[in-house]
C-alpha cells in the first residue's frame, strides 16, 4: 500500500502552485484600470494634454480630476470619470477669458480600452446642466467615438448655431438666469462593437467673450449631470483569456484533487 502523506504531498504541492498561478493571472486581469485623458483644442490649435495637470483615484471605475489651460479658455475644474463596463463621462467649469473674441473649442475625453461587444445598446448626452452665464452663444455638439479618428458612432447637436443660451448680463442681480439644456439619446449599436484602442467622448462648442459655461458638475443625477457615452452589451461575449484561465485552472485543481483522493 502506498504511504498517503507521499501521495498526497506531491499532489498538495501541485494544488498549491496551480492556486498560485490562476490566482497571479486573474489578479494581473482585474488590476487598475486605465485612467481617461482630457485634451483641448482653442481656435484649432494644437490639441493641449492636461494629463499632467489631472489627479485620479480608483481602479474601477476611475475618477480623474483636475485643471488647465488653453489659448484664452481656462478650466477652472474638470472631472473624469471612467469604466470598463464601459463609460466615459466628463464635467466642467469654462470660462472664455478673452474680452472681444468668441472662441471654438474641441475637447475630447480618451479612454484606453480593448474589448468586443455584441448587440451593444449606445448613450450619448450631457445629463443634466448646461450653463451659460453672463449672456452668449454655446452650440455645444457631443459626439462618441470609437478609436478615433473615426465617424462618430453617436451624435448630438444640443443648440441651433447663434442661438443664445442666456440673455441677462450679470448674474449677481439674477441668480436664475441660465439655461437648462439636458440632451440624450440611446440607440442600438452595431452588431458586434470592436474596440481596438479608446472609446472617447468629444465636445464641440463655441463661448463668447467674458463669459463662463458649467456642462454638468450635478452632484446627485446620472452621471453627475456631466457629458456621458456608454456601451451596454446585450448578448453573451466570449470570455476573456483570464476567465479561461482561471476556470481550466479550478478545473485541473479539482481533478488534483480527485487523484490525490482515490489514492488515498
Amino acid at each position: 500500500m502506498s504511504n498517503p502523506t507521499v501521495t498526497r504531498g506531491p499532489a498538495r504541492g501541485v494544488f498549491t502552485a496551480a492556486l498560485a498561478a490562476v490566482a497571479i493571472a486573474w489578479s494581473q486581469a482585474a488590476s487598475a484600470v486605465a485612467v481617461p485623458v482630457l485634451y483641448v483644442s482653442v481656435d484649432g490649435a494644437p490639441e493641449v494634454s492636461f494629463e499632467f495637470d489631472q489627479a485620479c483615484d480608483g481602479t474601477k471605475a476611475v475618477v480623474c480630476v483636475g485643471t488647465g489651460a488653453a489659448g484664452d479658455l481656462s478650466i477652472d475644474l474638470f472631472e473624469l470619470t471612467a469604466d470598463p463596463d464601459p463609460y466615459v463621462t466628463a464635467a466642467m467649469s469654462l470660462y472664455n477669458s478673452s474680452l472681444s473674441s468668441t472662441i471654438s473649442v474641441v475637447a475630447t475625453v480618451l479612454f484606453p480600452l480593448v474589448g468586443s461587444y455584441a448587440s451593444p445598446d449606445v448613450g450619448l448626452g450631457t445629463g443634466l446642466v448646461n450653463n451659460v452665464f453672463g449672456g452668449g452663444i454655446f452650440n455645444l455638439t457631443v459626439e462618441a467615438l470609437v478609436d478615433p479618428p473615426s465617424l462618430p458612432l453617436a451624435f448630438i447637436d444640443e443648440a441651433s448655431p447663434g442661438v443664445p443660451l442666456s440673455v441677462c448680463e450679470d448674474l449677481g442681480f439674477d441668480p436664475a438666469c441660465q439655461s437648462v439644456v439636458g440632451v440624450s439619446l440611446a440607440q442600438s449599436g452595431p452588431g458586434t462593437l470592436d474596440v481596438l484602442s479608446y472609446i472617447a467622448l468629444r465636445l464641440t462648442f463655441d463661448l463668447s467673450p467674458d463669459t463662463a459655461a458649467t456642462i454638468g458638475l450635478a452632484p446627485g443625477e446620472d452621471f453627475d449631470g456631466a457629458a456621458y457615452f456608454s456601451v451596454t452589451p446585450q448578448a453573451a461575449v466570449p470570455l476573456p483569456a483570464a476567465a479561461w484561465m482561471l476556470l481550466s485552472g479550478l478545473g485541473t485543481l479539482l481533478a488534483l484533487r480527485r487523484k490525490a483522493a482515490s489514492a488515498s
